[in-house]
C-alpha cells in the first residue's frame, strides 16, 4: 500500500489493514508540504521508503520509474495499492505495477471541490451492470 508520505491517518489505516492480511507500506518519500512531523516507520508494519529525504514528485519520471520498478521487483507484490493519479510518483507507480503484471487498486480522495454526492446516481451503474447480468444468465 502505498502513500506520498505516512502520516497519522495513513499510519492508523496501515496497521489495520496489516491485523488482517500481509502489508507492507510504501512511502513514496519524506519530504512535501503536509504540515505533520515527518516519523519513520509503522509501528507492526514493515516499510519501505522509496525515495528517502526527497519529495517524490520533484524527482523525474525516469528516475521515478527505475526505483519503483526495482522495488516492485524486490517486494514481488500480490497487488498495489496506488495513491491517486494526480500525483508524478503515483503514476509513475502504476505504470511500473502494469509493466511487471502486478494487479494495481487505485485509491481516490474526496475532497471539498468535488461535486456534491447523488446516491440515486451513484447507484444506477450497479443496477445495470445486475440487470445485464440477469439477462445473460436467463
Amino acid at each position: 500500500v502505498a502513500f506520498q508520505r505516512f502520516g497519522p491517518y495513513h499510519k492508523a489505516r496501515l496497521r489495520c489493514a496489516a491485523s488482517y492480511i500481509p502489508v507492507v507500506g510504501l512511502e513514496l518519500g519524506t519530504l512535501d508540504d503536509y504540515t505533520w512531523q515527518y516519523e519513520p516507520g509503522v509501528g507492526g508494519v514493515r516499510t519501505v521508503t522509496a525515495f528517502p529525504g526527497e519529495d517524490p514528485n520533484l524527482i523525474s519520471a525516469r528516475r521515478s520509474r527505475a526505483r519503483l520498478g526495482e522495488l516492485i521487483s524486490e517486494l514481488n507484490p500480490s497487488a498495489v495499492a496506488v495513491p491517486g493519479w494526480g500525483q508524478r510518483s503515483a503514476l509513475s507507480l502504476f505504470q511500473c505495477a502494469k509493466r511487471a503484471g502486478v494487479p494495481t487498486i487505485l485509491m481516490s480522495d474526496s475532497t471539498f471541490h468535488d461535486s456534491r454526492r447523488r446516491p440515486l446516481i451513484e447507484v444506477l451503474p450497479s443496477l445495470r451492470k445486475a440487470s445485464n447480468h440477469r439477462l445473460l444468465s436467463s
